[in-house]
């Protein structure tokens, strides 16, 4: 059951200006890194376009991804088990390949989602490419936060 803090935190999520400072909000508290980079790369991709899915009331949800915000926290955030499990059946979502393939790639940053790598990136432009890019170079330790790729 949600409570009103719960209600409000995720109201004010949703109002902030872009994907990143959605990101920011959910990462509040959460201390996996993985996980913080995947949320990251979300944040960045199309100003928060997978974060805001995963905020929109369940009756609304387009892709059933209601339920991947762990709402026993407070701020809410990402459960990316949950994220890993609706994955499994791809049916179930109506975004472009692209969109798609961004959220498999953060899947597979933060959980046990496995992914083709080759084949993901090549549904990106280049400028999505470059986000991904960094954030498994993030992951894997070979960066910090913010540092570019050369």
């Amino acid at each position: 059951m949600r409570t009103a803090s719960q209600d409000y935190n995720i109201a004010a999520a949703l109002c902030v200006t872009g994907g990143q400072e959605l990101a920011h909000c959910l990462l509040y508290g959460v201390e996996d890194v993985s996980a913080r980079v995947a949320t990251r790369l979300l944040g960045q991709h199309r100003s928060g376009y997978w974060l805001r899915q995963f905020c929109v009331p369940a009756a609304d949800a387009p892709s059933g991804l209601w339920y991947v915000l762990d709402l026993a926290q407070s701020p809410p955030s990402v459960n990316w088990w949950h994220v890993c499990a609706a994955l499994q059946d791809r049916a179930c979502f109506r975004e472009s390949a692209a969109d798609l393939a961004m959220l498999e790639i953060a899947a597979s940053i933060a959980g046990p989602h496995r992914v083709n790598l080759r084949a993901a990136l090549g549904l990106l432009d280049d400028q999505e490419q470059a986000l991904a890019l960094d954030a498994l170079a993030e992951a894997v330790g070979r960066r910090s936060p913010g540092q570019q790729m050369r």
